[in-house]
């Protein structure tokens, strides 16, 4: 089983707000958690972190900032994670 649609774009906007290296080493603490699916960021992927507090926490709300924005630019093509 791969990656949702959701989740490969919520996975590029962390990258891009805050580095693809830290996003690998969060991911890489999911992969290393029984518990946790890799191939999901809700309740998996978001939980782990490899960085300081704020830095995740600020970064955490980068997508959903961008979630909720959605209906504004709806015009402009296919909705994510709706």
């Amino acid at each position: 089983k791969g990656r949702s649609d959701c989740t490969t774009w919520l996975l590029g906007f962390l990258a891009y707000n805050g580095s693809p290296a830290a996003l690998d080493r969060e991911i890489a603490l999911c992969r290393a958690d029984e518990k946790c699916d890799p191939t999901r960021y809700f309740y998996h992927i978001e939980l782990k972190r490899s960085r300081v507090e704020w830095a995740w926490k600020e970064n955490r709300q980068y997508p959903i900032s961008i979630l909720t924005r959605q209906p504004l630019y709806a015009t402009w093509g296919p909705q994510i994670c709706q």
